[in-house]
């Protein structure tokens, strides 16, 4: 008998089951008496013709076998992932809002050249995906200086339309200045924070996010530049961590163009999903729909909007508010990339029927009846942390290791920060013991606050960093103290 497809897969017929076939085959319409033997002219085509049925049979199977989910590669197991509307994840490049500093006015402009900025450890290169004026009436941070330094005189600052003096005393430096004027910005109560930076006064958005107009309002003081934000994308796509800081060098200058910096971790890419990671996201996912299930409306905003990095769905499907302050009956999708306007489209018309919305960023979309319905989903928050560690270090302990802990310590947690997910504290510490001469870590403490703003002493642990479903913990060089003994 030969190959069948039968309630029990596909029957391959053997290579000796088939030459005996076709001579009997032959030996039918030509008689008995025909010589079919190994030797013989026609033995030798029945030979030609059985290799190449068996080979058609194999091939025959190896196709059969790709609608197997566990053994289906590449093409084939799109295929199959699409049975239950899972789609394989593209590659993308890890994202990144950086400041770029630079003089008042400074144009740095896309059109003709790329502009690119890098990160000096590796030279990840970054490409700047929007034009850029730097503009110190919207800006996330400025640098001032004391122009004269002048006895009982008044400096003062603008951020906009609040001033921040300071009176010089009788015996005035420019030290003393800036101190005063850094201490009426940290006294107010607009979202930002100064600090002094040499011989500058740093002042800055608390998020890094909200702009501000800066400005002096005495001629003893002077902006020295600004920073002004813009999103870069690697150049490349893949994994690559964007810790907050790691972005610091231009590759395409301009003139007036200062310096560049991220001043919050990126958000990391990823290679193309492979087979293996398909198939296990596929068998987690067996009875997604695009509509109505929270894995359904997740997998539609992978699908179907573009640039999103990463996304998670959840649902409060009882009666009362749950521990992450969602209301009864609501979805909640927090989204990483991607435009408002295809997320708020593409939401809408997943949901269950008579289900909301909740987030903490909406738009409006238009159902099939033509009617304006309002869509909330959430951008990622970041949990600011705080970390101080004691350790004991041998003569191996390089003058740099307090620096080299800490930017382990921002390396690693980004790597393990992600929408939601708690990271045990205990994980951080191969960032620590990594560096030459650390023998012992004996205190690891962590505080989080929601604004940028110094924990108090009694607010530090020995805890895991715990989140909410649309948080993400945010980890910083200048937010880690290290103690050596």
């Amino acid at each position: 008998m030969s190959s069948t497809i039968t309630e029990t897969g596909f029957n391959i017929e053997l290579y000796d089951d088939k030459i005996a076939r076709i001579r009997s085959t032959y030996q039918d319409y030509f008689g008995a008496e025909l010589d079919v033997s190994d030797e013989s002219i026609v033995g030798m085509i029945i030979a030609v013709q059985a290799a190449g049925l068996q080979d058609l049979d194999q091939l025959i199977q190896s196709l059969f076998s790709q609608l197997d989910p566990d053994q289906a590669q590449g093409v084939f197991l799109d295929f199959v992932a699409s049975f239950t509307n899972t789609e394989r994840l593209s590659a993308a490049p890890t994202r990144a809002v950086v400041s770029c500093r630079g003089l008042n006015g400074t144009q740095i402009l896309t059109g003709t050249q790329e502009k690119r900025v890098a990160q000096s450890s590796g030279q990840v290169q970054f490409i700047l995906q929007d034009d850029l004026i730097i503009d110190f009436t919207d800006a996330v941070e400025a640098f001032f200086s004391v122009v004269t330094v002048q006895d009982s005189t008044a400096y003062t600052i603008t951020v906009d339309t609040t001033n921040y003096t300071y009176t010089s005393d009788s015996t005035a430096t420019e030290s003393e200045i800036l101190i005063g004027l850094r201490d009426a910005v940290n006294g107010g109560s607009q979202n930002i924070t100064a600090e002094l930076s040499g011989a500058e006064l740093y002042v800055y958005s608390d998020d890094f996010t909200n702009t501000f107009s800066f400005a002096v309002s005495t001629i003893n003081v002077k902006i020295e530049r600004c920073g002004c934000r813009v999103e870069t994308l690697a150049a490349a796509n893949g994994p690559t961590t964007a810790p907050a800081g790691s972005i610091d060098t231009i590759v395409t200058p301009v003139t007036g163009w200062v310096s560049v910096r991220n001043l919050v971790n990126g958000t990391t890419g990823r290679l193309r999903e492979d087979d293996d990671t398909l198939r296990v996201r596929r068998r987690d996912n067996p009875q997604a729909s695009r509509s109505g299930t929270d894995k359904g409306i997740q997998q539609a905003i992978f699908d179907y909007v573009d640039g999103v990095i990463n996304a998670l769905v959840t649902s409060n499907r009882e009666d009362t508010t749950d521990s992450d302050g969602v209301p009864p009956h609501r979805v909640h999708a927090i989204v990483e990339g991607g435009l408002d306007q295809d997320i708020v489209d593409t939401i809408f018309p997943a949901l269950p029927s008579g289900i909301k919305t909740y987030g903490n960023t909406s738009g409006t979309t238009t159902d099939s009846e033509g009617v304006t319905q309002t869509v909330y989903f959430s951008r990622p928050v970041d949990l600011y942390v705080w970390i101080k560690i004691t350790i004991d270090v041998n003569t191996d302990y390089p003058g740099t290791g307090d620096t080299l802990v800490k930017e382990g310590l921002v390396t690693l947690g980004a790597s393990l920060a992600d929408i939601g997910a708690e990271v045990r504290y205990q994980d951080l510490f191969p960032a620590v013991m990594s560096v030459a001469g650390v023998d012992e870590i004996t205190s690891f403490t962590v505080a989080t606050k929601t604004d940028t703003s110094t924990p108090d002493p009694g607010d530090y642990a020995e805890e895991n960093i715990e989140v909410t479903a649309a948080q993400r913990a945010a980890f910083a060089i200048a937010r880690i103290e290290v103690t050596t003994v």
